[in-house]
């Protein structure tokens, strides 16, 4: 009983390990690019409101990927739940970091971000977990 207490404590904390890091990947990631666009912004003029809208989604969407794909290879199985979950946790943080900015409440661009989140990182994590490991040559 104590070996199968051991195992699934281990599969916990493999688990939690991937989603942990594959979040924190994301997020990154996505801090980054952003910062990147900011500078890129400054230096060259502004850019119109809406397209920055797209711009963001499509950073979200590589971090995501991003972020799952880290996820789904340190848990190496069940890459669909295991990007789901990465993703609904992203998203959540991402909407509640951004909450106190929403004014008109939950619309259309908060239901892709969500969209944009959980798909690219489930995509994410089944690539991870299907990525073939190095051969090593002795």
């Amino acid at each position: 009983m104590k070996a199968v207490n051991n195992s699934i404590n281990e599969i916990n904390k493999k688990l939690f390990k991937g989603i942990f890091f594959g979040i924190l990947t994301g997020s990154l990631i996505i801090t980054i690019l952003m910062m990147l666009s900011s500078i890129i912004i400054l230096q060259t003029g502004s850019l119109p409101g809406d397209i920055l809208s797209y711009v963001v989604l499509v950073f979200i969407g590589i971090g995501s990927l991003l972020g799952g794909y880290i996820a789904g290879r340190i848990y190496k199985k069940n890459g669909l739940i295991i990007g789901a979950v990465t993703g609904v946790i992203s998203f959540l943080i991402l909407f509640l970091s951004g909450i106190s900015n929403i004014s008109e409440g939950v619309g259309i661009m908060t239901i892709l971000k969500l969209v944009v989140t959980i798909i690219p990182s489930m995509l994410g994590a089944i690539l991870g977990v299907n990525k073939k490991e190095k051969v090593k040559f002795k």
